[in-house]
């Protein structure tokens, strides 16, 4: 009796084992057949307070910009609530590059700065104060000395994508502002290559090749974790990367479907 029972228990036993094989390779079966996120990160606590931060760059902006006060610290909570009124209530349409050189563009220059550096809300707040600056102001190249305006445009969005881009990867809050802005970059710095009435500014064109090298990557070879991402959103803009042709059209095309109104023509 004793080694017929033994022998029963080796018996299930081993169909448990099989059994529970069975179950684990059906089990890891299944999870390969889940479609994997290959660009983007998860929900975050700061994306669930702020939902839809996409929303903040785009022209209805406006509607949404004061969610972001309780979100800047406390120390500069009062300079942010007045500069973002300041801006969201700018008329006129001056020229980008004048107003930044008055007394509220070095105290807006300042402040922005803080905020890229801050938390993941502050960064954001910062990069929708800059938007909403685009959207408020000319930097045109119909104009003498436009290409100024918008190389200065195209400077601080580059600030802000040194600052936050690689961290936008793993934050779900700046993955998709992130995105956006190095579209909107292209734009400004495209915009101010073709502001010369003769010729083209090299220099600008230069400077844009540098930075897009830095944070996206020119070649397929040499294309960073940002720039996959950009890739797998914006296609036409990193198709035109490589080649001798221009490579900041692709950055402007998908600017003018995604962005149409910031075109550096302000309306009031």
């Amino acid at each position: 009796m004793t080694d017929r029972g033994s022998i029963q228990g080796r018996g299930w036993l081993r169909a448990m084992v099989g059994t529970t094989c069975v179950l684990l390779v059906a089990a890891l079966g299944v999870r390969a057949l889940q479609p994997q996120r290959v660009y983007g990160p998860s929900e975050s606590e700061a994306a669930l307070r702020l939902p839809e931060p996409l929303q903040f760059l785009l022209g209805g902006a406006s509607l949404r910009v004061a969610e972001l006060d309780e979100h800047v610290a406390e120390s500069r909570r009062e300079r942010w609530v007045k500069m973002r009124e300041t801006v969201i209530d700018l008329d006129g349409c001056p020229r980008l590059g004048a107003w930044l050189d008055t007394a509220v563009g070095l105290e807006f220059e300042q402040l922005n700065a803080e905020l890229v550096r801050g938390s993941s809300e502050e960064a954001l707040a910062a990069l929708t104060l800059l938007v909403a600056l685009a959207r408020r102001t000319e930097w045109d190249s119909g104009f003498l000395g436009g290409g100024e305006d918008a190389g200065r445009l195209g400077g601080l969005v580059a600030e802000w994508l040194i600052a936050r881009s690689d961290g936008s990867l793993e934050d779900a809050l700046l993955y998709e502002p992130a995105l956006s802005a190095v579209v909107i970059y292209g734009r400004a710095m495209r915009t101010a290559y073709q502001a010369p009435t003769f010729g083209r500014d090299d220099a600008a064109y230069a400077r844009a090749r540098s930075t897009l090298e830095r944070l996206v990557g020119i070649t397929e070879q040499k294309r960073t974790n940002f720039g996959a991402a950009v890739q797998a959103r914006y296609g036409r803009a990193t198709s035109l990367l490589e080649g001798d042709g221009d490579f900041l059209l692709g950055f402007d095309q998908e600017a003018r479907v995604s962005f149409k109104d910031l075109d550096g023509e302000c309306e009031e």
